[in-house]
């Protein structure tokens, strides 16, 4: 998980600086700060309660949804920008 948590947090905030405004990179970077330091001991403790209630290994199913479909999400909403820049 540590070495998942580097790569994704390094190239998250490369590609915010990347495409940010430099007049609005201040305010980004601190609400993704704010949200990312907020979701991980969320996340913890919502992937603890399921655990508890449904079981380990439906847990890291659930979790593992839940990845899949973000990262279906994210590729859609890349897609369409891309679209809407090409035109």
């Amino acid at each position: 998980a540590g070495f998942g948590m580097l790569l994704f947090f390094s190239t998250s905030n490369t590609v915010l600086q990347t495409i940010v405004p430099d007049e609005m990179r201040g305010r980004v970077m601190g609400v993704w700060s704010l949200v990312f330091g907020a979701m991980i001991p969320l996340g913890s403790l919502e992937a603890g309660a399921v655990a508890h209630f449904a079981g380990t290994p439906f847990a890291l199913a659930f979790g593992a949804i839940i990845c899949a479909a973000s990262a279906l999400v994210t590729l859609f909403m890349i897609r369409r920008r891309e679209a809407q820049n090409a035109k």
